[in-house]
């Protein structure tokens, strides 16, 4: 079948010959462009992270040189780490992070919400023993974190929101908590609605229960221990 720029067909089956590179090219563009007016015109108040074409550009380009690089090589990567490494010490300098903070770069929001329980479901194993661990998080946090409870073996306990604000209510999640809590949530913005959780007031409630607190940004997260 031959494709003319325009076809929406389904295919559900590989085709007898491989396509030429022009065809596969000319069908991403099409996809792309069709797509793409969805959003480009700003009325989309999430769902695409971008700032300007400029620095999609620039994206697209690293991409495209290290679509085959594999992290877990050093050794045959060893720029690819030093990249890297750059990127976590300019991040724990804009944190203010001690001598002792570390961290790693991920393939977006999810991972890094998934990579973060796991985290604290370890710390909290070998630091205080608990094996029925329990993260607190409001309703409005990030779907991820239902994930990564599934997948990590982690109570989720949701917490209601002011129903007027929509940010978390410290007291919710101060009453939520057991002593098999590992961690506390809250989102600058959150995603549904927007809004910025009062994260100094559970920080507060977190460093009294000498607990993680995570607080979730732009569907990108900033983990703090």
């Amino acid at each position: 079948m031959e494709f003319d720029g325009t076809s929406h067909s389904t295919r559900s089956h590989p085709p007898f010959a491989g396509l030429p590179k022009s065809e596969i090219v000319k069908l991403l563009d099409h996809y792309s462009q069709k797509d793409r007016k969805k959003w480009s015109s700003g009325k989309v108040s999430g769902a695409v992270y971008h700032g300007g074409q400029e620095l999609t550009d620039v994206a697209s380009e690293a991409y495209k040189r290290f679509s085959l690089a594999n992290p877990l090589h050093p050794d045959l990567f060893p720029l690819l780490r030093k990249m890297e490494s750059e990127t976590v010490a300019m991040c724990v300098k804009i944190f203010q992070g001690g001598g002792d903070a570390c961290g790693t770069v991920t393939s977006g929001g999810t991972e890094s919400i998934l990579m973060a329980v796991k985290s604290y479901r370890d710390m909290a194993k070998a630091v205080r023993g608990i094996v029925e661990p329990e993260i607190v998080v409001p309703v409005t946090a990030h779907a991820a974190f239902d994930k990564a409870c599934a997948y990590f073996c982690v109570k989720l306990v949701h917490v209601p929101v002011d129903p007027v604000t929509f940010r978390a209510i410290p007291a919710a999640m101060a009453a939520a908590c057991t002593r098999n809590t590992i961690a506390l949530v809250v989102s600058a913005p959150s995603y549904p609605q927007g809004v910025v959780d009062p994260v100094p007031d559970v920080a507060t409630l977190a460093l009294s229960k000498g607990l993680p607190l995570h607080v979730v940004s732009n569907n990108s997260c900033v983990l703090l221990l």
